[in-house]
């Protein structure tokens, strides 16, 4: 790899093919982590895939497979079932309502199942407008940042360590986001997130103060101005 002298830590570049593998998160506005799902891609489960079975275990966590390594409506449903519900389930039951906020992946809008299933269980879905995530979404705006850096600091060990023909397996993937979870899933953290996206507390003149939103909000021309021609 060429960089700057001036660089730190440039990246590393390793030798061989790469898999895609999805990591689903949810974080409450009251600093509340669900368990990750991480998503391999694969046909089916190995055991390669968990050498770190005992840590896996003791830090709760979920794992699926798909073809692309990516989330799909069969993974994203069973994840509402088995992940959120539960663990978000109020203490006096479902009847108590509940927000889940979303971007608007088709995994989540066009599942009948997923909406139904929100609908039995008074889970209020809010979905976010197309490319406004970056704004919207506390996640976005405070969390995956810092977890990213935190996320390829503990990538670039081993492959310090092993060198160019070093290889990161399936195996090693849950233990270093783990690592980066815990350094970036901070109360204060996910609070500041929350608080910066203006939804808790709620304020709609945080979103509108956004410096993205405001190079894209072009006055309009007052009529008084145009061109008669116009």
């Amino acid at each position: 790899m060429i960089c700057r002298a001036s660089r730190r830590n440039p990246s590393l570049i390793q030798e061989g093919g790469r898999d895609w593998v999805t990591i689903v998160e949810a974080i409450s506005g009251g600093a509340q982590v669900l368990p990750p799902l991480i998503i391999f891609k694969a046909n089916a489960h190995l055991m390669g895939h968990h050498p770190n079975i005992e840590i896996e275990e003791k830090e709760d966590a979920f794992f699926a497979t798909s073809p692309k390594g990516y989330t799909n409506t069969e993974i994203t449903f069973q994840w509402f079932q088995e992940v959120f519900e539960p663990r978000t389930r109020p203490a006096k039951g479902i009847n108590q309502h509940r927000i889940l906020v979303l971007d608007g992946h088709s995994t989540h809008v066009e599942n009948y199942a997923f909406v139904k299933y929100a609908i039995d269980h008074n889970i209020h879905l809010v979905c976010l407008p197309s490319h406004s995530p970056h704004i919207l979404q506390p996640l976005d705006v405070g969390i995956f940042g810092p977890l990213t850096t935190y996320y390829k600091q503990e990538l670039e060990d081993p492959v310090r360590q092993q060198g160019l023909h070093g290889t990161i397996k399936k195996g090693d993937i849950f233990p270093m986001p783990q690592r980066a979870r815990i350094k970036t899933f901070k109360p204060e953290t996910i609070r500041s997130a929350w608080r910066a996206s203006g939804l808790i507390p709620f304020n709609r003149n945080q979103i509108l103060r956004d410096p993205i939103l405001q190079a894209k909000m072009v006055p309009k021309t007052p009529l008084a101005t145009r061109h008669p021609g116009l």
